[in-house]
């Protein structure tokens, strides 16, 4: 049987998720690539030199992923994804779909259509 604070941190939690997509506005975008930029500048130069990857893009992107569930605690792998996926080839729900593979699956191809299977451990 669950405490109280158990069940209240659970459903400020899930609250919490569900706004999640109306909180990420361009502020937030703009302080998550200025967080990043510092521990990783080429990164965030490489990005910013993307037409495609414009902050309103990204923010769009982002507020998609969350309304979906996706965890955002990797942004280096996030905006690395969207790096690759832009290099690629990759547009629109293609480009997300790449994102959260990242985000989601980590280890995973950013380029690739399909996941790669899982490797086994040898037993």
């Amino acid at each position: 049987m669950a405490d109280g604070v158990s069940v209240v941190a659970v459903l400020v939690t899930d609250a919490i998720s569900r706004a999640a997509p109306r909180l990420c506005g361009p502020e937030q975008v703009r302080e998550l690539i200025d967080r990043v930029g510092r521990s990783a500048p080429a990164l965030v130069r490489e990005l910013t030199a993307r037409p495609t990857l414009r902050e309103p893009a990204i923010g769009s992107l982002l507020r998609a992923l969350l309304s979906e569930g996706c965890p955002l605690t990797r942004p280096v792998v996030l905006l690395e994804a969207l790096v690759l996926g832009v290099e690629s080839g990759l547009t629109g729900p293609e480009l997300r779909a790449a994102a959260r593979r990242a985000v989601k699956e980590p280890g995973q191809p950013v380029t690739s259509a399909e996941p790669m299977p899982r490797m086994r451990r040898p037993s």
